[in-house]
């Protein structure tokens, strides 16, 4: 919500991008806000000029950041960059959810969400759609180095956009679980089922680690099948040598 209570939006003739800073040890947050019009031009009448210079103060090093990245000579205007980039994230959003124009609630709090969802919608306009005017596209576009006509021209073309943003289908899914204790009878029978498929299942796994463990002293007295070879011969040796 702007000060003047209206909506804060692109759709709008004019935006606010707000700047939250904090001094070294401090914990109160200052924030600024900067208007800026539908092409990124700071509106000098809805912006004090000490709040322009502190935050002109603040983006100094990313400025001087995207200055160096830059490709070009001139000299690139931060706050155009920064239009750019918000706006045209905000109308590549509303177009991936098959919105050519934006909808706000009457919101007169200080919460991002309506407090009262009865009230009456507000619908924008879909003027300053980016993919809907070729011509702002163009020049906001031309902001963040996209210069390319065929380019902006590409994704602007009102038919292609129009085609492109069917009404959206969403799909709303609610979690209807609620928690509640079972009958007496029917926990106890849970209960004990649990409990017997775990005891099965114990007795299962100790059965078999046992038969493992232990299947070969089973009954030592019985010699194995190797042993008995042995002394079958023995013996018959034995008879042999007496006879």
């Amino acid at each position: 919500m702007n000060h003047d209570e209206t909506d804060n939006t692109p759709a709008n003739d004019y935006w606010y991008l707000s700047i939250g800073y904090t001094l070294n040890n401090d914990t109160v947050e200052t924030v600024i806000n900067v208007a800026l019009s539908s092409t990124g031009i700071i509106d000098t009448v809805r912006t004090s000029q000490s709040d322009l210079a502190q935050a002109n103060n603040l983006l100094l090093p990313l400025t001087s950041f995207a200055q160096a990245q830059s490709q070009s000579s001139s000299t690139i205007d931060i706050w155009k960059l920064l239009n750019g980039l918000f706006v045209g994230y905000y109308w590549f959003i509303l177009s991936d959810l098959g919105q050519n124009s934006s909808v706000t609630y009457n919101i007169r709090n200080d919460f991002l969400l309506p407090s009262n969802f009865s009230q009456p919608l507000i619908h924008h306009t879909s003027t300053n759609n980016l993919f809907l005017n070729t011509t702002l596209a163009g020049t906001v576009f031309s902001n963040i180095g996209l210069n390319d006509t065929f380019l902006v021209d590409a994704i602007t073309i009102p038919n292609w956009a129009q085609a492109k943003l069917p009404p959206p289908t969403l799909r709303w899914t609610y979690l209807c679980n609620k928690r509640q204790l079972k009958p007496a009878l029917a926990l106890i029978v849970s209960v004990f089922g649990l409990a017997l498929s775990l005891l099965q299942s114990i007795y299962f796994v100790g059965k078999k680690v046992f038969e493992w463990m232990f299947g070969r002293e089973a009954n030592p007295g019985a010699p194995h099948a190797g042993e008995i070879e042995l002394d079958e011969h023995g013996v018959g040796g034995d008879e042999d040598q007496n006879q």
